[in-house]
């Protein structure tokens, strides 16, 4: 097994969270193999037309990623492995850090109007002193778990986020899913 890829017990804690074959059309590729495709990208930052066979046509993943992004999937897959790090002493929110990274944009992102005005704000990118790129807000814990993440334009100055990160920070608990953290970090921002 790869770095990247779930285990069979990581698997087996989302697997109930995952789409059924249901009613569409056509054979359904592995989740299991769809999301180590998915954790490929994201951890070697390649296009998602690089992304090895193994893991299936990177249009599937792709466009699997897209869905359950939207339709909060992943939000959900995130919660549960978050409830079993807290059951198992892994979270710590004692302290909270916060940074901020910028990602330039690939060249397929270059083609595009590179107005602030005429990006949509979904979109996420924008002009910044090293070229049109996103920027990722992320808080961890004091162990170096992701807590919350805000994702804005590359020009975004990492002061304006602080609040926002912060709000965003969900540890769900035994019994209370979904709700904030009762020991979350006080933080004031002036």
């Amino acid at each position: 097994m790869r770095r990247h890829e779930l285990s069979k017990e990581q698997y087996e804690l989302i697997e109930d969270l995952l789409p059924m074959n249901g009613n569409r059309g056509g054979q359904w590729k592995n989740h299991r193999e769809l999301l180590n495709g998915m954790f490929w990208v994201l951890y070697s930052g390649a296009q998602w037309r690089e992304m090895p066979e193994r893991y299936g046509p990177w249009k599937t993943v792709y466009d699997r990623f897209r869905r359950w992004g939207r339709d909060g999937t992943i939000e959900k897959m995130l919660s549960r492995f978050h409830l079993k790090l807290d059951e198992n002493g892994y979270i710590d929110i004692s302290e909270a850090f916060i940074d901020s990274t910028i990602i330039r944009s690939s060249r397929s992102a270059a083609g595009a109007k590179k107005s602030p005005e005429s990006e949509p704000s979904g979109h996420a990118l924008g002009m910044s002193r090293g070229g049109f790129g996103t920027k990722i807000h992320l808080a961890c814990d004091k162990n170096g778990v992701p807590l919350s993440v805000v994702i804005t334009g590359g020009l975004v100055h990492d002061s304006t986020q602080v609040e926002s990160v912060l709000n965003k920070i969900r540890i769900p608990r035994q019994g209370a899913v979904d709700q904030p953290a009762s020991a979350a970090p006080a933080v004031s921002v002036d």
